[in-house]
């Protein structure tokens, strides 16, 4: 035995949590890292010669039978040492400590010719009987849910505990004896709901309807819009299928296509277990290679008289896997046969996650709990019931519907939520301390200071500097939902030092219906803008837009907008929105357009003093995969999609009854955007393409954006173009990015620590310009500041590292056609974000 894998005594305290009758019988204890003592999450445990044993849970923890008559247990885990430890002559509870591996190797297995892992061929039979027996093959399915939410803080430093919000808030959790156990926590944040899930397959379509809800939180003041997420149609984990989708992570099933190049298997040949009365194949998992976004744990597959199903899993991410603040993922599910010859359905679920703030904060746990009860198979709904992706029933329709009795959430025979932690949550809610820290979380986080209902900001853009307006300096705020859930304001007033002009915007939506979103809006506002920096349909990313106010403007104009609009979704996943837009453009640049309406005169100069035009636009979004929840500002979110198309197309035309310049114009836009995810990591793609046969005053063009921000990278831009650089009246580009997630530097040595991530990706644009559009350049767009795309596509690739310190990315971005440029050939940027 290795001397430095150390034995000692946990503390009395864990033998005082626990029954005595559990501690005659089970050997429990702890499995920590030699370097961190923390927890080893998932880490398997057994007695030497025997199957006896068991796996440590989220924190380490491990209880099994105890058998004295055993000399040694062994403990392992991907990216540790080996452990061995003698048993102790008395149950008393353990410390073991595993060593981390210095580097990982290929694993080198000599074994006879002809030999196979005898776990391959029942999971070949699996996967033979894979889309029979995966539930979301039925042509419809629904059930009852029981749905159970937790989030605890743990582990806070010590430092941040002597805070005074910290020390009032554990004061409050020890007078409550919340706080003490083996996996004792703060309670932040609790939800119960009860709800009906609902699925069909052709075309798929989801929805839930919420029956009750209870919520508590630590800054939750309204619980109805957290509502729509706290069920179960969010926390829906399918193993049947290639990947597991946890909180946009995509990580690879041990049961999926992919089986045999990610993972490793030990098949238990002692004997069968009977899970349920269905006789079962244990089946052990690990990851091959620890950093890949896979799982390890032990799966129950059902004999061939079941063909093959899933019957249960347990499954776990240590901290070796290439994911961002999360130490540890665990899952349990277990399924149940309810029609013979049908597959089985989820009948319970756990996962636990913990989360990281780093040694500086402290460890947040979050717990989640289903039980699904009820099941009717094969029997849809009419496909107007799918079109909400989740249903809040108000209280009128609670009293009016038959469904609500045998939905509550009396009626569900589970253990409910600790009263303790929700009488704690309530007082700690009430503390001062914890109402201003919420308060300044809020500012951090969404750049708005919260005045009641109405929210002023964003910080982000109070102050600017350029050559026009001289210092800018802005104040803005918006309504949320204390106020009204019915409308929303939004708007801002600004003021230049140098144009001593004030600019201002005032933005409303009504909203008719907010579960189908149908709205009404109006929109009027006078500022300076950019030609192709400037579009009110298709803002920019707040960090770009906010970095153009600064410095030299780009053919800088004064604008006066007005506008309207209608939105609404017709169907599930198919929105439709109608503008109406007149703006009054002064261009502060050298501008003028030549216009010869009749054939045989000479061009007329025009619009050196501004110029005028009204559209009226129709716009279709069909994106099927999106999943939206409604937020406090009354907004919506998109919090997940499949890998479904987002496809969207817009027809535009100018109505010259409308307008001083009398411009009558058509243009057509649409896109197609994509993620496509695979074993080599994940492709997202967009096509974009538009057409404006027209002639048109170049600002109402297609002028291609550019990228002039030193070091920032803006995903929206051709990032090695400058502004006004290009403009086109018809056209089409692609942009293409391709991330590794951790395929290549997982699998160098050392390297592997760092938990760096490549990518790569390349942006091409091709377009052209007509003669009647050349021909209406002034200045010097005539002279050829402006150019056109008629001779090859213009094209730009990149390549870089992700998850640089967890927070940044790296491009190097190279122009690679039309090099006869003031522009960069080649550049290094940056972008900064939180990701998984």
């Amino acid at each position: 035995m290795r001397k430095d894998l150390m034995i000692g005594w946990v503390g009395v305290g864990l033998l005082l949590c626990l029954p005595f009758s559990v501690l005659a019988q089970s050997l429990i204890g702890k499995v920590v890292d030699a370097e961190s003592e923390e927890g080893v999450p998932f880490a398997n445990i057994y007695y030497e010669g025997s199957q006896i044993g068991g796996m440590t849970d989220a924190d380490g923890n491990f209880s099994i039978p105890f058998r004295p008559a055993y000399t040694y247990l062994l403990i392992s885990y991907v990216g540790y040492e080996k452990g061995k430890v003698a048993v102790p002559r008395t149950n008393t509870p353990l410390k073991i400590t595993l060593i981390p591996e210095s580097g990982q190797m290929e694993e080198l297995v000599i074994t006879r010719k002809g030999y196979e892992n005898p776990a391959w061929d029942i999971i070949r039979h699996y996967i033979d009987y894979r889309e029979q027996n995966d539930y979301d093959r039925l042509e419809a399915y629904d059930y009852q849910t029981y749905t159970r939410n937790e989030f605890l803080l743990t582990e806070l430093n010590e430092k941040l505990e002597k805070r005074k919000v910290f020390r009032e808030v554990m004061e409050a959790g020890r007078e409550k004896e919340v706080l003490s156990g083996a996996n004792s926590g703060l309670p932040v944040f609790i939800s119960e709901t009860s709800s009906r899930n609902y699925f069909a397959k052709t075309p798929k379509r989801r929805t839930e309807r919420v029956y009750e809800s209870r919520i508590a939180g630590i800054g939750v003041d309204d619980g109805s819009l957290l509502s729509q997420f706290t069920g179960a149609g969010f926390q829906d984990y399918n193993f049947y299928g290639n990947y597991v989708s946890v909180m946009q992570k995509q990580f690879i099933s041990p049961l999926g296509k992919s089986w045999k190049m990610y993972y490793d298997y030990e098949l238990d040949l002692q004997k069968m277990h009977v899970v349920d009365g269905i006789p079962c194949y244990k089946i052990r998992f690990w990851p091959k290679r620890a950093q890949d976004l896979a799982f390890s744990g032990v799966v129950y597959i059902a004999d061939e008289d079941h063909r093959y199903a899933m019957k249960k899993i347990e499954a776990g991410i240590g901290k070796g896997a290439n994911i961002n603040f999360v130490d540890s993922v665990y899952f349990e599910q277990e399924l149940v046969e309810v029609e013979a010859d049908q597959p089985l359905m989820p009948k319970k679920q756990l996962m636990l996650l913990r989360v990281s703030g780093g040694n500086k904060l402290g460890k947040l746990l979050y717990k989640n709990y289903i039980e699904n009860k009820g099941f009717v198979l094969n029997v849809p709904q009419e496909p107007s019931f799918y079109e909400q992706e989740v249903v809040v029933l108000s209280e009128e329709e609670k009293q009016s519907s038959e469904e609500v009795a045998t939905n509550a959430l009396d009626a569900l025979d589970v253990a409910g939520v600790d009263p303790q932690h929700l009488a704690l949550i309530d007082s700690v809610s009430q503390m001062k301390s914890v109402k201003r820290t919420m308060a300044l979380a809020t500012i951090l986080g969404t750049g708005y200071i919260n005045a009641g209902g109405l929210d002023v900001g964003t910080y982000g853009e109070v102050i600017a500097y350029n050559d026009i307006e001289g210092v800018r300096l802005q104040v803005g705020g918006l309504t949320n939902v204390d106020l009204s859930k019915k409308f929303l304001l939004e708007g801002y007033v600004a003021y230049g030092t140098r144009d001593q002009k004030i600019k201002y915007s005032l933005m409303g939506n009504w909203f008719i219906n907010r579960d189908k979103w149908h709205l009404i809006g109006g929109m009027h506002a006078r500022d300076i803008g950019q030609v192709g920096l400037t579009d009110d349909e298709r803002p920019l990313p707040f960090l770009f837009r906010a970095a153009n106010r600064w410095g030299t403007l780009i053919a800088p104009f004064e604008y006066n907008l007005y506008k309207v609009w209608w939105q609404s979704d017709i169907t599930k996943g198919l929105t439709s929105r109608v503008v109406l837009r007149h703006r009054q453009l002064s261009p502060v640049f050298d501008f003028g357009y030549y216009d010869n309406a009749e054939e045989g005169q000479d061009p007329v100069l025009k619009g050196q003093e501004g110029f005028d035009h009204t559209e009226v636009s129709a716009a279709l979004t069909y994106a099927p995969g999106v999943r939206y929840v409604q937020t406090a500002y009354n907004t919506r979110m998109a919090i997940s999609s499949d890998s479904r198309p987002v496809i969207f197309l817009k027809y535009t035309y100018g109505i010259p009854q409308l307008s001083v310049s009398a411009l009558s114009y058509h243009k057509v836009e649409g896109s197609l955007q994509q993620l496509k995810r695979s074993r080599f990591g994940q492709t997202t793609y967009r096509w974009t393409a538009g057409f404006i046969p027209t002639p048109l005053p170049f600002p109402l063009l297609e002028n291609h954006l550019g990228n002039t921000i030193p070091i920032l990278y803006n995903a929206d831009a051709f990032n090695q173009m400058n502004s006004l650089e290009f403009v086109s009246d018809r056209y089409v580009s692609l942009r293409l990015l391709h991330q590794f997630e951790g395929l290549l530097f997982n699998r160098i040595p050392l390297m592997n620590r760092l938990r760096w991530r490549a990518f790569g990706g390349a942006n091409l644009l091709y377009g052209s310009l007509s003669e009647e559009n050349q021909a209406m350049m002034y200045g010097e767009q005539a002279e050829g500041s402006l150019r056109t795309l008629e001779e090859l596509p213009y094209a730009e690739a990149y390549y870089g590292i992700e998850n640089i310190l967890k927070v940044f990315k790296v491009y190097f971005v190279h122009r690679l056609t039309y090099t006869d440029t003031t522009a960069p050939l080649f550049s290094i940027r940056m972008s900064a974000g939180f990701s998984l």
